[in-house]
Parts: structure tokens; C-alpha cells; sequence
């Protein structure tokens, strides 16, 4: 099983799992978006070669989140979408700080190994972590922003735009931002780190929105019944 084929079930999966989501209600969509929050912050680290670039599986899952919150706000409305943003971060960082405390345990003697696997997978540097957070949080509610200013000036038409633009844009700030908070001064390549990443979720972004179209209608006919 290759990386390539791994990376394209993710993402296809991560983008058929917003449609399920809507059709169950708000709620699982805001779920879901809290789940793939949580879940990269501690498989981010797991860097794979994929058609010869260095990337993670979470990058694909990464840009689900931002068809999520645009589900959210074309159906739900924005404050839903900003509420979403603001319980992930939360999540997040009570994820942390009680991952941390458990990490730092003294651990039973018969266990010391286990705790050392822990270690070495959940020790993150602070700066990695912050700068994953405040950016996600301003890249979250950029991208909210410019979909519902996008729609007010279609007067509600063409969804693939606002789709696509609020995406394109907030995903740019999202990835070059971060990747210079997290990496400037400590790793060389960190552009073109950020130039490959940003790559891959334009793929990912292009590649969503039949499933924002169909989010739509399945929340349309679920409202019917």
C-alpha cells in the first residue's frame, strides 16, 4: 500500500465524512472538526514522502476542517462557524496541557519503556504548538470572514467562489504563517516546507467542493423531513 493511495483515501474519506456529518446536524459537524483539531496535534510529527514531496497524511485531513466551518457557515450560519473555530482551539489546548501533565508522571517501574515511547512521540516543542494554535485560530476565522463577505457580495450565488476564494486565501496566511513562526531561525528549508504544504491543500481545496454542493443539498433535504 503506498503513500500515494494512503494520501488520496484520507482525503477522500476526510471529505465524504463533512457530507455524513451535515446530514447528522451542526453538532457533528462541529465534532468532527474538534476530532481532526485533536487528532493533528500528535500525528503532525509523522512526515512521509508522497510523489516525491515530504508531507503528512494530516495535511489532506487538515484542509477538511476548512470545508467543515464553510459547511457551517452556508448552512448554519457564521456564528456557528466562529463557535466551531473557538471550541476547537479550546479542545486543543486543554488537549495539551492535560497530555503534558500525564506525560510528565512518574512512571511505574515496570512501565518506564512505555513512558519513554509516550516521550518521544508527545514532546513538543512549545513553540511548534503555540504557533499551530494562533494561527489556526486567525486562519479559522479569516477564512469565516471572507465567506460570508464573499456570499453578501454574489448575493448568495456561486458557492464554488466563496468556497474556493475564502479557502485559497486563508490557507495561504495559514501555512506560510505558521511555518514561519514554528521554523524561522531554527530550520533553513522552512519556506519551501511551507511552499510544498500550501500546494497540497490548494489540491485538497479544488479537489471539495462537489462535496460543499452536496453538504448543501443533503442538509436541504434532511431539514424537509
Amino acid at each position: 500500500m503506498t503513500n500515494e493511495f494512503l494520501f488520496i483515501a484520507t482525503m477522500l474519506f476526510g471529505l465524504l465524512a463533512v457530507p455524513f456529518a451535515a446530514f447528522m446536524g451542526k453538532h457533528w459537524l462541529q465534532g468532527y472538526v474538534v476530532m481532526i483539531t485533536l487528532l493533528l496535534g500528535i500525528t503532525d510529527a509523522k512526515v512521509v514522502m508522497v510523489w516525491g514531496l515530504p508531507i503528512t497524511l494530516g495535511t489532506a485531513l487538515y484542509s477538511t476542517i476548512f470545508l467543515a466551518t464553510d459547511v457551517l457557515n452556508e448552512n448554519f450560519g457564521k456564528k456557528s462557524a466562529y463557535e466551531t473555530v473557538r471550541v476547537s482551539v479550546f479542545a486543543a489546548i486543554l488537549f495539551q496541557v492535560f497530555l503534558q501533565a500525564i506525560r510528565i508522571a512518574e512512571p511505574a517501574a515496570d512501565m518506564q519503556a512505555l513512558s519513554d515511547a509516550m516521550d518521544t512521540v508527545f514532546t513538543t516543542s512549545f513553540r511548534i504548538v503555540f504557533a499551530g494554535l494562533f494561527v489556526y485560530f486567525l486562519s479559522q476565522s479569516l477564512d469565516v470572514w471572507l465567506y460570508d463577505h464573499i456570499r453578501t457580495w454574489t448575493n448568495e450565488k456561486h458557492m464554488w467562489l466563496r468556497n474556493n476564494g475564502s479557502t485559497i486565501i486563508s490557507q495561504f496566511f495559514d501555512t506560510f504563517a505558521f511555518a514561519f513562526l514554528a521554523f524561522y531561525g531554527m530550520f533553513e528549508g522552512w519556506l519551501a516546507l511551507a511552499a510544498v504544504a500550501y500546494g497540497v491543500k490548494i489540491f485538497v481545496a479544488a479537489c471539495d467542493t462537489p462535496f460543499a454542493y452536496l453538504s448543501r443539498h443533503i442538509v436541504r433535504i434532511a431539514a424537509k423531513e
